[in-house]
């Protein structure tokens, strides 16, 4: 007889889940900074650079700031790009 053994392939969270909200979406990006923040894991910098490149396609007026915020992501970090872009995207990948 064999015996299966099933695993759970989602990760353990770190860090302080609830310390932050989810911000107020701005109706367009037009005009506005992104900020594209990646943790360092492989790949993750190819994804994010893919995205700066299509909302330079679909937004004549948008620019992008990147950030490597590490796993979890400094607290100054985000704070920096709280302050700097009107909307971040975050990028795991491995």
């Amino acid at each position: 007889m064999f015996q299966l053994e099933v695993l759970n392939p989602v990760a353990q969270q770190r860090g302080d889940l609830q310390r932050y909200g989810v911000s107020r979406r701005p109706r367009t990006l037009e005009g506005k900074t992104v900020g594209l923040l990646w943790n360092g894991f492989r790949n993750g910098d190819v994804a994010l650079q893919r995205i700066s490149e299509l909302l330079a396609e679909r937004f004549t007026d948008v620019r992008t700031n990147f950030y490597v915020g590490g796993h979890p992501a400094l607290p100054e970090v985000l704070k920096q790009a709280a302050n700097e872009c009107a909307v971040v995207v975050g990028a795991a990948a491995d």
